[in-house]
């Protein structure tokens, strides 16, 4: 998994809309050689988690504070569902 950046967190405690996590299997590069290896058939997995709402990350933190953990909290989710 990639670096997971603080938008996402930010703009659902600044609005209380709830984060859905999703997480994505099977887009790495086709292995192996042989001709035109792009177009092999891969299998895709895409895979929703329940909506984490944004007052679960913190209560009397800091804004900065309460950003870090809610990101913390959808990375965490994501992996799960990544694992799934």
């Amino acid at each position: 998994m990639g670096e997971f950046l603080p938008g996402a967190a930010w703009l659902s405690l600044r609005t209380g809309a709830p984060v859905i996590p999703c997480g994505i299997v099977g887009t790495e590069p086709p292995r192996g050689s042989g001709l035109c290896p792009w177009l092999r058939r891969r299998r895709i997995r895409i895979a929703f988690g329940p909506p984490i709402l944004p007052a679960g990350a913190g209560g009397r933190t800091r804004g900065r504070e309460r950003v870090e953990a809610l990101t913390a909290e959808v990375r965490a989710a994501v992996a799960a569902l990544a694992i799934r």
